[in-house]
């Protein structure tokens, strides 16, 4: 009974250690991930990311049309809006539009 027991202890213990060993791999990645913001504001200026902002709007508006429905424009600068409104330092104004 005892050497059962004692069996039985020491494949706990291995488990034990060997899930304490591979714990750490399924840890919240979160907590790892890099600041995104960091690397692209160090490297364009605002008025650089407004200067391609606006060259990428304007390739988009000449070769897709856009939406002009008044209700669905309104919605997708409401829901835009709600979007930015959690973001941290927003240096620029945000342009909603839906194409078709």
């Amino acid at each position: 009974m005892f050497r059962q027991l004692k069996k039985n202890l020491v494949a706990t213990l291995i488990a034990a250690l060997a899930l304490g060993q591979v714990a750490p791999a399924f840890a919240d990645p979160a907590d790892t991930l890099p600041d995104m913001g960091t690397s692209a504001g160090s490297t364009l200026s605002i008025g650089q990311e407004m200067q391609m902002g606006d060259f990428y709007v304007r390739q988009l508006r000449g070769s897709a049309p856009l939406i002009n429905d008044p209700l669905l424009v309104q919605y997708i600068n409401a829901l835009g809006m709600r979007l930015v409104s959690h973001a941290d330092s927003v240096k620029t104004p945000f342009h909603f539009f839906l194409d078709q």
